[in-house]
C-alpha cells in the first residue's frame, strides 16, 4: 500500500503517509494546493506534534471546518487521489532514474570510447616513432657501412700505390745496380760474378776492337813517315 490516510474527525484536515519520501517531496514541489473532488485543498509539510520534527513521508493536508460540514471529504477519497499521484510520480521518478542512468551510461561509454581512440591514437604514435627510430638506425648503419667501405676502398687504393711504387722503387734500383755493374765490368775487363753475360760479351768486344785500332795506328805512321 503506496497512501495512508489518517483523518481527523470532523476538523476539515488529514495526514498523509506515503510510502516513498520522494513522490512527497515531488507533491509538495506542485505547490501549496490542489483541488480534490471539486475542493481546495491546502498542503504543507508535517511535522511531529511532539518533537517537531518533520517527517519526511508525511503531507499535512487541510481544507476547513466549515467545508467539511458541506462537503466532507473521505479518507478514500483523500487516498485515491493521493494514491494516484503516487502512481504517476513514481512512473515519472522511475523513468527520471532510468533516464539518468542512461545518460549516466551513455557517458561511461563515450568517455571509454574516447579512452579507446587515445590508447589506439598513442599506440599508432609509438609504432610511428618506432619505425621512425628503425629507419633512422638503419639509415645511419648504411651511412657507416657507406663510410666503411669508402675508408677501406681508400686505404686498399693507397696499399695499392705504395705496393706500385716499391716496385718501380726496386726496378730503379735493379736497373741502377746492373748498369753499375756493367760499367764496372766493362772497365776492368772482366765480368762480375752474376752479371749477365751479354755485358761481359759487350765488354770483351768493344775492348778487341779498341787494341787493333790502336796498333794500327801506329803502324801507319812508322811505314811513312
Amino acid at each position: 500500500e503506496n497512501v495512508t490516510v489518517k483523518k481527523h474527525s470532523s476538523m476539515g484536515c488529514a495526514v498523509v503517509s506515503l510510502k516513498d519520501p520522494r513522490v512527497r517531496e515531488a507533491i509538495l514541489r506542485l505547490g501549496a494546493e490542489v483541488t480534490i473532488n471539486g475542493i481546495k485543498v491546502q498542503m504543507k509539510p508535517h511535522y511531529d506534534k511532539d518533537t517537531k520534527v518533520e517527517v519526511m513521508t508525511d503531507i499535512f493536508v487541510a481544507w476547513g471546518r466549515q467545508v467539511e460540514k458541506t462537503t466532507p471529504l473521505s479518507e478514500r477519497e483523500l487516498s485515491k487521489f493521493f494514491d494516484t499521484k503516487h502512481q504517476d510520480l513514481s512512473h515519472a521518478l522511475r523513468r527520471e532514474v532510468e533516464d539518468r542512468a542512461r545518460m549516466v551510461e551513455e557517458r561511461t561509454r563515450q568517455q571509454r570510447l574516447i579512452e579507446e581512440q587515445q590508447k589506439q591514437q598513442a599506440e599508432q604514435r609509438e609504432r610511428e616513432e618506432q619505425r621512425r627510430r628503425f629507419e633512422e638506425d638503419m639509415r645511419r648503419r648504411e651511412e657507416q657501412e657507406q663510410q666503411q667501405r669508402q675508408v677501406e676502398a681508400q686505404r686498399r687504393l693507397v696499399d695499392e700505390q705504395r705496393r706500385q711504387e716499391d716496385q718501380r722503387r726496386l726496378q730503379r734500383e735493379t736497373q741502377a745496380k746492373w748498369v753499375n755493374d756493367l760499367q764496372q765490368g766493362a772497365w776492368a775487363g772482366g765480368v762480375p760474378a752474376g752479371a749477365d753475360p751479354r755485358a761481359a760479351t759487350l765488354a770483351s768486344t768493344s775492348s778487341a776492337t779498341a787494341a787493333p785500332a790502336a796498333s794500327g795506328t801506329g803502324g801507319s805512321w812508322q811505314t811513312h813517315p
